[in-house]
C-alpha cells in the first residue's frame, strides 16, 4: 500500500514527465520514443508512467519510520 501512495505522489518524476526532468530523459536512448517531450501526446505519456510502475512496483523496498524528537534537541 505505501508503494502506491508514493507511486500516486511521485509518478511524474519517476516517469520523467515532469518538465523539468525532460533533460535527463533525453540522455536515455529513445526514452521519449522519438517524440519531443514538449509536445507528446496523451498516450505517450501514459505508456511512459505505465512502463515505468512496472519497473517501480517491482522493486524491493522498505520503510522506515524516523523520529526526529527522539533525542533531546541541542541549541
Amino acid at each position: 500500500m505505501a508503494k502506491r501512495v508514493i507511486w500516486r505522489l511521485e509518478s511524474d518524476r519517476y516517469a520523467l514527465t515532469t518538465p523539468g526532468l525532460f533533460e535527463l530523459g533525453e540522455q536515455l536512448h529513445d526514452y521519449y520514443q522519438g517524440n519531443d517531450p514538449q509536445r507528446m501526446g496523451y498516450r505517450t505519456l501514459e505508456t511512459l508512467r505505465a512502463e515505468a510502475w512496472e519497473k517501480f512496483a517491482a522493486m524491493e523496498l522498505f520503510f522506515v519510520k524516523v523520529n526526529i524528537w527522539s533525542r533531546p534537541m541541542e541549541f
